[in-house]
């Protein structure tokens, strides 16, 4: 089974990503979408709480077809960088194939990745476009680049930005995750 890993912060998931699981499953190379929220920022980044990310990452991911699964594998495992996240679903799932899937703007910032060298080796990556961040020079054969039918410009930054100032944001984010943001008070919301 060919398995396409699609993981984040998700902080929050917004319809950028829904737009990619959309492209991966165009693509019809996927038998399953995995979507793992990361329990940690690898980067050091302050995340809101694992649960609430995992949750609004079902809640925006829940009308896909059932090749789309989100799944709380990281949060789980204790999950510290990605070399570590493949080898670990490698271990639970020998017989899948994986695929990671990445922003063209994450290539930028592989050699800051913990193991990158090992991972690079060992793990093949789908690269598909980001608006503002055009095809790369890719590291190695394991790289494929997609580019994006529909390329938003959307980031979970902009997003917590807005709702702390209290500005719109529902044209970037699915209708059920902004009540969940709203209900929950989430960002600054109270």
């Amino acid at each position: 089974m060919k398995v396409a890993v699609f993981g984040g912060s998700f902080d929050p998931v917004h319809n950028g990503h829904l737009n990619v699981v959309s492209e991966l499953l165009s693509l019809e190379k996927f038998d399953k979408i995995l979507v793992l929220p990361s329990k940690n920022s690898f980067f050091g980044k302050k995340l809101h709480p694992f649960s609430a990310r995992l949750e609004m990452a079902r809640i925006a991911f829940s009308n896909f077809d059932s090749r789309v699964e989100v799944s709380d594998f990281e949060g789980r495992n204790g999950i510290e960088s990605t070399f570590e996240l493949a080898a670990a679903l490698e271990k639970a799932h020998p017989e899948w194939e994986f695929v990671f899937v990445i922003g063209s703007d994450a290539v930028l910032d592989l050699g800051k990745w913990k193991d990158n060298e090992r991972l690079l080796e060992n793990t093949k990556f789908l690269v598909i476009s980001r608006k503002g961040f055009p095809a790369v020079e890719l590291p190695s054969h394991n790289f494929e680049f997609v580019r994006a039918k529909v390329e938003l410009e959307i980031s979970s930054t902009d997003i917590r930005n807005r709702i702390k100032n209290f500005e719109k944001f529902s044209h970037l984010v699915p209708v059920d995750v902004e009540d969940y943001v709203n209900d929950k008070g989430l960002y600054g919301i109270n």
